[in-house]
C-alpha cells in the first residue's frame, strides 16, 4: 500500500518558567489530522540548542514530509505571526531549558539569513478571510524559533514548503500572570484563545499542503 503523503507539524516543549505553550498543544492536538491528501504528523522539539539539530533530522527522517510547518510561542505577540526570515544568529534573552544563554552563529559556513518557502502571502489571505488577526514578520528573534526555522530549512531547500508561524499566549496564561502580579504593565499582554489558534494552524497547514502537492 503507498504511503501517503505527510505533513511536518512541530511545536516546542514549555520554557521560560511557562507551565503551558501553545504550539505544544496545537502539534499535539492535529497531530493525526489530514490537510487534504496529506497527513499531519506532529513533533515536540526540545527548548535545547544542545538537542535541537538531532531532533530535527530525526523528525524529518521518520516523517520524510512533503512540507513542514513550526510552531512557537511568542511572548508579546498579538496576532499569529508568519516568519519570513531565518537569521544565521544566536542571541539568547533567556536560557534555554538546559539553563544556557548562547550568542553567535548558528552554523559558522552558512548564509547569513534564509528565506521561509511556505506560501505567506496565500496563508495570510485566509487567515484574514477566516477573521482571524495575522501579519508578516523578518524578525523571529534569535532563539530557538529562529534556530529551528534556519536548519529546517537548510536541511529541506527549495523543494519542500516550510515556514514559521509564531503564536501570542493564552488568555489563561496572561491570566496567571496577572495572578501572580496585578500590576504588571498592559502593554505586551495581548492574547488569543486556543480555538482560534487552532483554526489559524489548520489553514496554515491546508495552504501548505496545497502548494505542496500541486
Amino acid at each position: 500500500m503507498a504511503r501517503h503523503p505527510r505533513i511536518l507539524l512541530t511545536g516546542f516543549e514549555v520554557f521560560g518558567g511557562h507551565r503551558f505553550n501553545p504550539s505544544q498543544a496545537l502539534a499535539t492536538r492535529l497531530d493525526g489530522e489530514w490537510a487534504g491528501d496529506a497527513r499531519i504528523e506532529a513533533r515536540i522539539l526540545p527548548v535545547s540548542l544542545a538537542k535541537l539539530d538531532e531532533a530535527l533530522d530525526t523528525a524529518l527522517a521518520e516523517v520524510k514530509p512533503i512540507a513542514v510547518v513550526a510552531l512557537g510561542l511568542a511572548e508579546r505577540e498579538s496576532v499569529i505571526r508568519l516568519e519570513s526570515t531565518a537569521y544565521n544568529e544566536l542571541d539568547f534573552r533567556i536560557p534555554d531549558n538546559d539553563g544556557k544563554k548562547r550568542k553567535g552563529k548558528i552554523d559558522k559556513a552558512g548564509p547569513a539569513t534564509r528565506q521561509s518557502t511556505f506560501p505567506i502571502p496565500a496563508i495570510r489571505k485566509a487567515l484574514l478571510a477566516a477573521g482571524i488577526p495575522a501579519r508578516v514578520s523578518d524578525d523571529p528573534g534569535r532563539f530557538l524559533c529562529n534556530a529551528a526555522l534556519y536548519g529546517l530549512l537548510a536541511r529541506l531547500g527549495r523543494g519542500v514548503p516550510c515556514g514559521f508561524v509564531h503564536l501570542p499566549r493564552t488568555p489563561e496564561m496572561v491570566a496567571g500572570l496577572l495572578k501572580k502580579d496585578p500590576e504588571s504593565d498592559p502593554v505586551g499582554l495581548a492574547s488569543m484563545g486556543l480555538r482560534v489558534q487552532l483554526a489559524a494552524i489548520r489553514l496554515t497547514v491546508a495552504e501548505t499542503a496545497r502548494k505542496a502537492l500541486k
